[in-house]
């Protein structure tokens, strides 16, 4: 139940960094190195800090004597172990050090070298972050539409300390893992992948301050928490607190999932913005195939006067001459409120000379035909309405989210125990013959054209930029209907 930028972590190497065979002196001196000879000592390593906040420190130290690099190691502590955070061989005078925890207590080791050799003694010097130890964060869940995408969750977040550095996952009401490891395994997906901790930061999943998190892209549906836990960048990996944030608990679901919500009449009307799966376009040698990027199309659900049923206007956009007429929506009433939708075909449009122009549901069918298998791309036409009306109905749509901001319309399949039968694909006009010859039918613009389904809704004023806060599910989680089956994926055909 993973995300758009989804998440999964590894945990971090607990271990103090030990120097190689060559950085190692005898501990006989005063500071644990070197022979005491009796002549004058070489001036010692002398560790100041400065620049100290809650999550960052520099080192800075005097030059020694002869020394071309110098190599340091820091440690902390972390539940009793040592755990490296950094070490290097620099040139530098100093270095600075970010990411950190505050309030935490960092020791760091330092040695001169020429040419590769140890040449002083090694210091160790301790410093500490400022800062409380305490990090609050506030976590509200907010969705918003992604343009060409969909509508997705995602978390606003208010930390108490602007400097740290943390990460969101979503987790599942159901989840089997603890918190901690969610968040530690959301980590190691990326890790898996290649993604440093300034990768991670470019990408916006480590966090800072105040903002946004990345949307959450979810499979399947469930209640879910966003969770937060700082995180710090150590040697070895990213170590991630045991202190644990959670948002309220809310609901979300994949886009392709079909669960109903309740609904009214009038929240299916308005101003939408309809999304396609694909286009079914002419691919040459008798091919038809589907182009499987989406369109959008600006549509208006207008009601009846009877409130019976509902009018989608605009669909096609400008392609649609007949986009004015509006495709009729029986509304399906229920005595629990979770009212549906239902788009049954063919619809008439206008009579033009010999040609009706109708709304048609065009379908794939795959049968046996006089002993032979078929696989054909048809429009639900009259005829095929005489010799099997149990098809009639093309498309079924429900109000898809708990903030009514969605409308999902799926198509119908008629599949029998051998799964032959009629997979509905796309609604779109079609020119049929009065004279009842089929050669003089015609396609809208002479073509293939058709938008296919599943078609997602979107309010528009939500599709424009209006950001809304998820309903809280923590007391009433009643108000999911089961899930239905799970629709098929369209596909190419050959005719």
């Amino acid at each position: 139940m993973k995300r758009i930028m989804m998440c999964l972590l590894a945990g971090f190497l607990c271990m103090a960094v030990s120097c190689s065979d060559d950085d190692e002196i005898p501990a006989t001196g005063p500071n644990g190195g070197g022979e005491d000879n009796g002549e004058d000592p070489v001036p010692a390593l002398q560790i100041t800090f400065s620049e100290i906040t809650s999550t960052s420190f520099t080192a800075s130290w005097n030059a020694f004597e002869g020394a071309d690099t110098y190599r340091y190691e820091v440690t902390c502590k972390r539940d009793g172990h040592v755990s490296a955070v950094t070490a290097a061989n620099i040139e530098e005078l100093q270095f600075t050090l970010n990411g950190l925890t505050p309030s935490t207590e960092y020791t760091v080791k330092l040695v001169a070298k020429a040419n590769g050799k140890i040449c002083s003694d090694w210091v160790k010097q301790t410093v500490t972050t400022a800062g409380e130890d305490k990090v609050t964060f506030a976590i509200t869940p907010y969705e918003r539409y992604y343009e060409g995408a969909f509508i997705y969750p995602y978390a606003q977040i208010k930390v108490s300390n602007p400097d740290v550095f943390y990460w969101v996952s979503a987790i599942p009401d159901d989840a089997q893992l603890n918190p901690v490891e969610w968040i530690k395994e959301d980590i190691a997906y990326y890790r898996e992948l290649g993604m440093k901790w300034e990768d991670l930061i470019e990408e916006h999943l480590i966090l800072k301050g105040d903002t946004d998190s990345q949307p959450f892209l979810f499979n399947g549906y469930n209640h879910y928490f966003f969770i937060v836990a700082q995180v710090e960048k150590n040697m070895s990996d990213i170590s991630v607190s045991n202190e644990i944030s959670r948002s309220y608990r809310f609901w979300y679901e994949a886009q392709d999932t079909q669960i109903e919500h309740e609904s009214t009449y009038d929240e299916f009307v308005g101003e939408w913005l309809l999304q396609t799966t694909g286009t079914v376009r002419d691919g040459g040698n008798g091919q038809i195939n589907i182009d499987e990027v989406k369109e959008e199309f600006l549509v208006s659900i207008v009601p009846s006067n009877d409130k019976k049923a509902l009018y989608l206007k605009g669909f096609g956009g400008e392609r649609n001459l007949f986009g004015d007429t509006g495709i009729k929506m029986d509304f399906e009433a229920a005595d629990d409120n979770y009212n549906k939708i239902a788009i049954s075909f063919p619809q008439e449009i206008q009579t033009d000379g010999n040609t009706a122009w109708k709304y048609v549901s065009w379908y794939n069918f795959i049968g046996t035909v006089n002993g032979q298998e078929i696989h054909a791309y048809l429009p639900y036409d009259d005829k095929m309405f005489e010799s099997m009306p149990s098809w009639s109905k093309g498309f079924s749509g429900f109000v898809a989210n708990l903030n009514r901001t969605v409308i999902k319309i799926f198509p119908e399949n008629y599949i029998d125990g051998a799964y032959e039968g009629a997979y509905m694909l796309s609604m779109w006009p079609y020119g049929i013959s009065t004279t009842g010859n089929v050669e003089q039918d015609k396609f809208m613009n002479g073509r293939h054209e058709e938008p296919v389904g599943p078609y997602t809704l979107i309010r528009k004023d939500v599709a424009e930029g209006l950001i809304l806060k998820l309903p809280d599910t923590s007391v009433d989680n009643a108000t999911q209907a089961a899930p239905l089956k799970t629709p098929r994926k369209a596909f190419s055909v050959r005719l």
